[in-house]
């Protein structure tokens, strides 16, 4: 089987996403890695399976990869699963943390189901992680959505040290899954 892994990234969270990926996915299988400008729409039907990652931006998809899966044609031979990365809370645990993931990272899942229905390209499934924010995505995380004084140390805190090695075994693991729903 062919694999593709191709990633946008501006912080190199999700490029350490991506060569977890595509390490995974070359155990057994020939797989290449791209960063998206390096990518090109023709030549995706030369795979079977494509790993699609992004870092978050506004709640979505960052986008010059919306750009690339809006470009996609109606008429694809692969299938593709999705990843990202973003920098707030995970969807787990309190209603706090799954209202926020849901107001700041919750609409790239919805990206990748809505490419999948209107292109007509089978989706199976995603993955996300947190990743270690920019300065000034961390100034806003502070100033507009932690904003309270005593939360925030723990928060940044936590935030710096991802994407961990935890992630990065949850991505392998992520790539094992979905490399297994279509080669039985």
């Amino acid at each position: 089987m062919k694999v593709l892994v191709v990633y946008y990234s501006k912080t190199g969270n999700t490029k350490k996403i991506a060569d977890v990926i595509h390490e995974t996915a070359s155990i057994n299988h020939e797989a290449t890695i791209l960063p998206i400008n390096e990518c090109s729409i023709e030549d995706l039907n030369n795979y079977d399976l494509l790993f699609i990652g992004s870092a978050c931006h506004d709640a979505t998809l960052a986008k010059p990869m919306r750009e690339f899966l809006e470009s996609l044609s109606n008429e694809n031979t692969f299938v593709f699963a999705g990843f990202y990365t973003h920098s707030t809370a995970l969807p787990k645990g309190s209603e706090r943390n799954i209202q926020l993931f849901n107001d700041w990272a919750g609409q790239c899942q919805m990206f990748f189901e809505k490419v999948s229905i209107d292109k007509k390209i089978e989706f199976l499934g995603d993955f996300h992680c947190q990743g270690k924010p920019s300065f000034l995505i961390e100034k806003f995380i502070q100033f507009k959505i932690i904003k309270d004084r005593k939360e925030w140390p723990s928060y940044k805190k936590e935030l710096r040290l991802h994407p961990a090695q935890s992630d990065f075994l949850a991505a392998a693991d992520f790539t094992k899954e979905i490399i297994k729903k279509i080669t039985i």
